[in-house]
């Protein structure tokens, strides 16, 4: 395959948005997008080259891997090794825990999978994580790993149609089960879709597709007059920055986002060439140059800004991540000279540098294991002396964590009062603050699955109707982000108040931006200041709920200076800004059950 300046033009389209939507710029809410075109373009290379070398009966798979390893690796190791330092510095247990168990999976090419299990991409904590960047790089190196076997096989059917056909069909399958996953918002289901190699291969097949249709059919594609092709990349171009900068406009759907984006980036790979207007940007010497170092900005920039809020009390100013991106630029273009160095076998020989990597790796994964078994060394702190909280988790009387199950689908015994808890894991922690100060002895308790999040029970009345059983209800959510669910919520209320059913809405919580500073500064006097959206949520709540039916918490636990993070015996009150430990739960619990309407709890 002859190489075209303008795929590294069309990197650099990918790559921008990226990093400015990790940057948190304004209007790049969407530059996540360029990912998805990332895919397409690796599908559409890999497979060309592939299958050029299949005719030339000379694909090997070692050689590929081989290419493959020597692109990735050296710079995807460094980056790692040179983001252990800092995280030891820098991080608080919880978070280098989390980063001990991505060194781990990156290493094994399973971060998608990690990040799947756990927290997910759109986590609250995500913007620190320094290795968050890498579960794309995870679903590619999985891609590599079967696809040349595929390739293989198909190939001796010797039939192009069956290869096109196949990929089409793949390609499909993938394309529903992404589709049907994302209606989920943050459920298991949308995590998967978004995170894993099948819900993302449509992606990469498209771009398989483009390569087998400009192998089989290039004469007749050149002979497509230009004004065709000029309008046809016009119309990519148009259909990836309506993907990512619709909202200027007018709202779409988030679940079409990567289908315009996917559809752009085939269009201009099929038919770009080196004498069109419309791609004229895209094989500019500023371009194809960003392009070039593209993978380079992409390993580098998520660690950077991350490692830059880790030691920010507040958000990075625009400014600041200005100046961080600047100093990314020379930093990018050192190691795509590194990357290139190793590329090269004459450089490096394969004993030299895959016992280098192997090393490298051994390093790598050792300290992985030994910050997630250390639980990031928490024991190092006096002010974790206790188990802090898991994320489904609950305390007992004594502090250890126990089995969220055991508390849900309780059958009531009609021996005490029931209470019915209704929220997200933000009603974990009113559990977690009763139970602390050992509350609840009078009533029996269970947790429905009644959550605001999910499309099927915005109107579902038959599920409004469970609650009749409970002589109290507590509703309590972290946030409720969108229009629907904030409806759905408001449908509640009406529906408790309608009926005069005894209820309780329980207003969020928030300690701040970050708490990795204070606590590995020991600033214990640290007041933080709430986000602007947990702030909003918490007035919609005083607007939407009776004042005797709402119990404004995060007005409960503020001073004039802010939240504060630390108890009064310097105890950290919560690990990830939102959820409380042990003894967050035990200290905001006190505050909160002194009110009168929580009385009879006890």
């Amino acid at each position: 395959m002859n190489y075209r300046r303008d795929i590294d033009g069309l990197r650099a389209i990918a790559i921008l948005p990226v990093i400015f939507f990790h940057a948190g710029f304004n209007n790049f809410d969407y530059g996540y997008l360029g990912v998805d075109i990332f895919f397409v373009i690796s599908g559409f290379l890999i497979t060309s080259f592939i299958v050029n070398d299949l005719k030339l009966e000379k694909f090997k798979v070692l050689n590929f891997f081989d290419r493959r390893a020597r692109r990735i690796l050296p710079g995807l190791v460094f980056i790692m090794i040179a983001s252990i330092p800092p995280a030891l510095v820098y991080m608080q247990p919880d978070d280098l825990e989390n980063f001990g168990q991505s060194l781990f999976a990156t290493s094994l090419f399973s971060n998608n999978i990690l990040l799947y299990l756990t927290s997910g991409y759109w986590d609250i904590a995500s913007e620190f994580k320094p290795l968050l960047h890498t579960w794309s790089l995870s679903v590619e190196e999985q891609y590599y790993v079967v696809f040349p076997f595929l390739m293989i096989l198909i190939w001796k059917l010797k039939s192009f149609w069956l290869m096109f056909l196949l990929f089409l069909f793949l390609s499909i399958i993938s394309f529903f089960y992404y589709y049907f996953g994302s209606f989920g918002n943050e459920s298991i289901e949308s995590r998967a879709s978004f995170l894993l190699l099948f819900g993302r291969a449509w992606q990469i097949l498209l771009g398989a597709i483009g390569a087998l249709i400009s192998l089989k059919v290039i004469t007749k594609i050149d002979t497509v007059k230009k004004f065709y092709k000029e309008f046809i990349c016009l119309l990519g171009i148009s259909l990836i920055l309506l993907s990512m900068f619709h909202s200027l406009i007018f709202e779409l759907n988030q679940i079409y986002l990567p289908v315009l984006a996917s559809i752009g980036t085939l269009l201009l790979l099929v038919f770009s060439n080196q004498n069109l207007i419309a791609t004229a940007l895209l094989r500019s010497k500023l371009f194809v140059w960003i392009g070039l170092i593209s993978y380079s900005l992409y390993l580098w920039h998520q660690p950077i800004f991350a490692f830059a809020r880790i030691r920010s009390f507040d958000e990075p100013s625009f400014v600041s991540m200005i100046l961080l991106i600047l100093f990314l630029i020379p930093l990018a273009t050192l190691s795509f000279k590194l990357e290139r160095f190793f590329k090269n076998p004459k450089n490096v020989n394969n004993r030299i540098f895959y016992s280098s990597l192997t090393v490298s790796l051994i390093i790598i994964c050792s300290a992985g294991l030994t910050f997630h078994f250390s639980n990031g060394f928490y024991k190092n702190y006096n002010e974790l002396t206790a188990p802090y909280l898991v994320e489904d988790k609950f305390y007992d009387n004594d502090g250890y964590i126990v089995d969220a199950f055991k508390f849900q689908d309780l059958e009531f015994s009609g021996n005490k009062k029931n209470l019915i808890i209704y929220g997200d894991s933000f009603a974990r922690d009113f559990i977690n603050m009763g139970r602390s100060n050992d509350y609840f002895k009078n009533y029996e308790f269970t947790i429905r699955p009644y959550n605001c999040f999910n499309k099927q029970n915005y109107t579902d009345e038959e599920k409004f109707n469970l609650i009749k059983e409970g002589d109290l209800i507590i509703i309590s959510y972290r946030i409720l982000h969108s229009e629907a669910s904030k409806r759905c919520f408001k449908n509640k209320i009406s529906y408790l108040e309608k009926n005069k059913i005894d209820f309780l809405v329980i207003g969020t919580k928030d300690f701040g931006y970050n708490i990795n500073r204070p606590l590995k500064d020991k600033i214990y006097d640290f007041k933080a200041k709430p986000s602007e959206e947990i702030l909003e949520f918490n007035d919609f709540l005083k607007n939407n709920v009776p004042n005797e039916k709402f119990i404004d918490l995060l007005s409960l636990i503020s001073t004039e200076d802010g939240v504060p993070l630390f108890t009064d015996d310097n105890k950290l009150m919560s690990i990830d800004r939102a959820h409380l430990t042990y003894f967050g739960a035990k200290e905001v619990g006190k505050i909160i059950f002194s009110d009168i309407r929580l009385n009879d709890l006890n």
